[in-house]
């Protein structure tokens, strides 16, 4: 957290969850100027992304703006109609004031916003009932393969005393109304005794989860990681950590695992991995390479080593290896 000077005011370290979302708390010590402050995240001590606010002396604000729920189904090239209220927080409506709205498309990066693709904007008043409605088209995308937008409207409303106030609604949008990710098995060296989950996360654009089945398929790779040959095809639940005994009958090697989902539309969505699949028993490195390793573990627990694998294609070679600890 950095003043509008650019000092350091405070830091945390916070962990993302399985979807690449974190989130924490900074706490302005009393006395500070009012201005523009900036959070700064870094991974790995290299800068990654920051956002600004405006921290100005308090007014208590008379009344609020809110959307409806957007419950009807839409597609993007849709024409939709969305309701906001602005009322007092007694609930009084804020009668014949003016709504100036944008209506900004962004890539959705699902962890944060990216690239503006479009901006609209526009103005409405409100009725006797502190209501207002406002008309947007969801601009249709020329893109190939899947793709995922925010609709982002955001109405600033002014009462005839001069106080504006607020409110915002997201829509998003995508070539499906549900995204599939996998966690555990990407791009790893599995071994087969290890007994290693994995899982689909299937979501919403809104984030919920949605119970589908998934369509899997696993295909042997070459030595340069080109899909050949279908080697296994099944289904699998969504959002269960299972591991499914067939990988294990595999021969040690590349592969590729391609899952895919449809929704209630029958738009497809899909992800896909490498993972090279191996055996503890194996006397040979499952692909041709001068050097190969795989760890299974980061740190020591009682009673259960960490155990390095190193392998070669190679004949006649040395291995030279340092072991040091910190402290």
């Amino acid at each position: 957290l950095l003043d509008p000077n650019g000092k350091d005011l405070a830091e945390l370290e916070v962990k993302s969850d399985a979807f690449g979302v974190f989130s924490g708390e900074f706490v302005i010590p009393q006395g500070r100027m009012n201005g523009n402050y900036n959070i700064e995240a870094e991974i790995d001590d290299v800068f990654y992304e920051s956002v600004g606010f405006q921290v100005e002396e308090y007014k208590r604000p008379t009344f609020e703006v809110t959307f409806e729920p957007f419950m009807d189904e839409y597609k993007a090239g849709d024409e939709v109609t969305l309701t906001g209220w602005a009322k007092t927080y007694a609930g009084v409506p804020v009668q014949n004031a003016i709504v100036n709205y944008t209506n900004v498309l962004k890539q959705s990066r699902w962890w944060r916003w990216g690239e503006e693709i479009n901006r609209e904007s526009g103005q409405a008043v409100t009725d006797s009932d502190g209501r207002f409605e406002i008309k947007i088209r969801l601009l249709k995308m020329n893109t190939e393969g899947h793709w995922y937008y925010d609709c982002v409207v955001n109405a600033e409303v002014t009462n005839p005393a001069g106080e504006t106030q607020s409110g915002n609604t997201t829509l998003p949008l995508g070539s499906s109304s549900v995204i599939i990710n996998l966690e555990g098995w990407e791009n790893e060296n599995i071994q087969k005794e290890s007994g290693k989950t994995l899982r689909f996360n299937v979501m919403n654009l809104t984030g919920e989860q949605v119970d589908v089945p998934v369509d899997c398929r696993v295909y042997r790779c070459n030595e340069e990681g080109e899909r050949k040959e279908q080697m296994l095809e099944g289904t699998m639940k969504a959002n269960q950590e299972q591991h499914p005994d067939a990988f294990n009958k595999l021969p040690s090697g590349k592969y590729q695992l391609v899952a895919e989902t449809l929704d209630s539309q029958g738009r497809k969505a899909e992800v896909e991995t490498n993972f090279v699949l191996f055996s503890a028993k194996d006397r040979h490195v499952p692909y041709q390479t001068p050097l190969w390793y795989y760890q299974d573990g980061k740190a020591f627990q009682e009673g259960k080593p960490v155990t390095l694998w190193v392998g070669t294609s190679e004949q006649d070679v040395y291995l030279y290896y340092d072991v040091f600890t910190d402290g």
